[in-house]
């Protein structure tokens, strides 16, 4: 099981407050379209915790379309397409989200599990023990 099947089940993940007008990645379009890609995360995941993966999917993509180098969005679409079955489609967005975000740990976790559900044991194991090693780094 992917690691954001829980946090998003029971709306726990965590999330920073919101940018400040001009703070964030130089590359971002505007403010605005990325404060939006952070609602459409948000709705995508109530729509994960109630099962509608589809919609789900459809809030993730419209996040990244406004805001292509948010992690947390690339991240949740691969998670969604694993529990849609299509654990081949979700490893790109999950590579996507940890060339976005290195230290995030959620998504080379989720990385390692849609990796070893491909058979692909010795990549997940390396996706796996980078994740650990960013926990270890936070202790």
């Amino acid at each position: 099981m992917l690691c954001l099947l829980t946090p998003i089940t029971q709306g726990a993940i965590a999330e920073p407050p919101p940018l400040a007008e001009g703070e964030g990645p130089q590359d971002v379009g505007s403010y605005a379209e990325h404060t939006r890609a952070r609602q459409l995360v948000e709705q995508g995941l109530k729509h994960v915790g109630a099962k509608s993966y589809g919609e789900a999917l459809v809030s993730f993509q419209d996040a990244i379309q406004l805001d292509p180098t948010y992690a947390r969005a690339w991240n949740a679409k691969g998670a969604t397409l694993y529990f849609l079955g299509r654990p081949e489609e979700a490893l790109a967005p999950l590579n996507r989200a940890v060339a976005l975000d290195p230290n995030y740990r959620m998504a080379h976790w989720n990385r390692a599990r849609v990796l070893e559900s491909l058979g692909r044991s010795e990549e997940a194991a390396a996706a796996q023990s980078q994740a650990e090693a960013i926990v270890a780094a936070w202790r």
